[in-house]
């Protein structure tokens, strides 16, 4: 008897086909032998050829068969092949899982991650172990593999958009710091850094430090740039010997922080008694487009003016606000590499928003993204 199954992993599109014949329908009397596996995409191209295994049965089973398969395997040869075969049950069935296991995510991780050290398994074998087992190693796999990635592209993207939308903000910024030149900088934005990077590029006497927690992106910092990894609420410390700073600057970093009491009273050491903080935020209805699967984590994410206030109010912090709606309108491409630099934390830290989700949303729009930006920038100071 024949079985086939068939998996399509969403994100590579990759189909695994298993063809099974048996001595029987009847599973508790009948049993397996013979099996294929070939993988495929999803446009029926074959990627890998698995295995391809007569198992041996003994005369017994082979007694006990069905009459269509006794007909059908006597008159294709198979049952020659399954008395020859030297195949047993195990090792038919350790092949295919190890082939199986090669295609299969951590098989990809290994293959295309060779330098990436898999967490380590207890496997007592024991259902409920097994499964939290598996759902930590994914989780491992979704945190240090599957980010979203910040390359040279999305920093293009992203440093167009702000020339085009964002001068008349920093410029404003600018004005209330007083200077662009000499300034001691630090950015805690992650991949959101493209203004201190701009500050870092056209005025060398600046000298920028930025933690992310983030990989540090592949392209060529300028060399008044110190990038370091870390998380701001937890490695202050790690970059106070870079201060005191002129400026912090976070762009929705409060998404990705649940205590901003505590973020505000970290980062108040590290200005100079003249320095500023920095922050963009946006309203928890997301003024700009982003795929549905993100709104949820957008709006439980995004604080409000009154909870910044209050924040900085807790931290001894004066602050001074103002509000900003910007026309926007950019092109499909651009914006998807927006998207995908993980410059807003709810679209970076939303597992199911991948690299094909974004590109679907973007491709899925008619002509231009056309929308109004709605911006809160916060500056306190000391």
């Amino acid at each position: 008897m024949s079985t086939l199954y068939h998996v399509c992993d969403k994100i590579e599109q990759r189909i695994i086909w298993i063809d099974c014949e048996m001595t029987g329908l009847n599973v508790e009397k009948q049993t397996l032998c013979e099996i294929a596996v070939i993988v495929t995409d999803s446009e029926l191209n074959t990627i890998a050829t698995g295995p391809d295994i007569v198992i041996h049965q003994p005369k017994e089973v082979l007694d006990n068969m069905e009459d269509w398969p006794r007909k059908t395997f006597l008159e294709n040869g198979l049952m020659d092949k399954i008395i020859s075969s030297k195949y047993s049950m195990t090792e038919a069935e350790n092949e295919v899982v190890e082939f199986l296991k090669l295609h299969a995510l951590p098989g990809l991780v290994q293959r295309w991650y060779p330098d990436f050290k898999h967490p380590r398994k207890v496997c007592t074998h024991r259902a409920f172990d097994d499964i939290m087992e598996s759902i930590a190693e994914l989780k491992n796999y979704r945190e240090s593999i599957f980010r979203v990635k910040f390359g040279k592209d999305q920093y293009d993207a992203i440093k167009k958009f702000e020339v085009q939308h964002h001068g008349d903000f920093w410029k404003l910024i600018m004005d209330k710091t007083g200077k662009s030149d000499g300034l001691s900088i630090l950015d805690v934005s992650d991949e959101a850094c493209l203004f201190a990077l701009t500050l870092a590029e056209n005025h060398p006497t600046n000298k920028l430090t930025i933690m992310s927690s983030a990989e540090k992106p592949t392209f060529t910092f300028p060399p008044n740039v110190n990038y370091h990894k870390g998380y701001i609420t937890r490695s202050a410390d790690a970059i106070a010997s870079n201060g005191p700073f002129d400026l912090i600057i976070f762009n929705e970093i409060s998404h990705e922080v649940s205590d901003i009491d505590g973020l505000f009273k970290k980062l108040k050491p590290l200005l100079k008694d003249s320095g500023q903080i920095v922050l963009f935020s946006r309203p928890k209805n997301p003024p700009l487009p982003v795929p549905d699967v993100c709104l949820m984590l957008w709006r439980k994410l995004a604080a409000t003016k009154e909870e910044l206030l209050a924040s900085a109010n807790a931290a001894q912090l004066n602050a001074t606000c103002f509000s900003a709606a910007v026309p926007i309108c950019v092109d499909k491409v651009q914006w998807e590499n927006i998207l995908y630099s993980g410059c807003f934390p709810a679209v970076k830290n939303t597992p199911k928003c991948d690299e094909r989700t974004i590109r679907d949303f973007c491709v899925a729009k008619s002509g231009k993204f056309e929308f109004e930006e709605k911006l809160l920038i916060v500056m306190l100071r000391k």
